[in-house]
């Protein structure tokens, strides 16, 4: 129950409870003006404010914390993504330039070595993408689809890259008129189709 004072545009917390059936919450300037009016008893209940407010605290502490947390994780990522960037550019451009020395010549006898070695395309941007949402995503698809307006969810799994959704919602001839997301978070239900998260 909120502590707000029933006195409409009180914008100070209610220590005082009045014994109606409503039970009705004052702050201490409104609650004489009710109990006048009424004949009810007053209940004190500071206590349950200072509950509340613990309370209230305690989850923007562990909010805060999380945020925190999730703000430390993703500047790891994006340094470790710049470091082995600069590395894997380093290493390709040491390829080209041997090559270049090649062309010069136009040996060939050593071509082979040029792309030995190299990793290309060993893993898909979508398991790449999968592995971030893993680590920094905080929300579980079905809650969030649930508050979203279905353009927002239609923008947002285009945001996400959710693989082929975007094709999808180029085909004319399919109306989507809604989204949700299975309990589990692990596909998206629209139009009778299910795509994996």
């Amino acid at each position: 129950m909120s502590f707000a004072c029933s006195k409409q545009k009180c914008v100070i917390l209610a220590e005082m409870q009045c014994t109606c059936p409503q039970k009705l919450r004052f702050c201490k300037n409104h609650i004489l003006e009710h109990t006048l009016s009424t004949n009810c008893d007053i209940k004190n209940i500071v206590e349950k404010l200072k509950q509340a407010q613990g309370k209230l605290n305690e989850t923007k502490q562990i909010l805060t914390c999380q945020k925190e947390n999730i703000l430390a994780t993703a500047l790891d990522m994006i340094s470790r993504i710049n470091k082995m960037l600069n590395i894997s550019l380093g290493h390709i451009n040491s390829k080209i330039n041997t090559l270049n020395f090649m062309m010069k010549s136009c040996d060939t006898q050593n071509l082979s070595k040029i792309t030995e070695g190299l990793n290309m395309n060993k893993y898909s941007k979508y398991d790449f993408i999968s592995s971030i949402d893993k680590y920094l995503r905080v929300f579980e698809p079905h809650v969030i689809l649930s508050d979203l307006s279905l353009e927002d969810k239609k923008k947002m799994l285009i945001d996400f890259e959710f693989e082929g959704f975007q094709d999808l919602t180029k085909n004319e001839a399919l109306t989507i008129d809604n989204i949700q997301a299975t309990l589990d978070g692990k596909y998206i239900f629209l139009c009778e189709l299910y795509f994996r998260l």
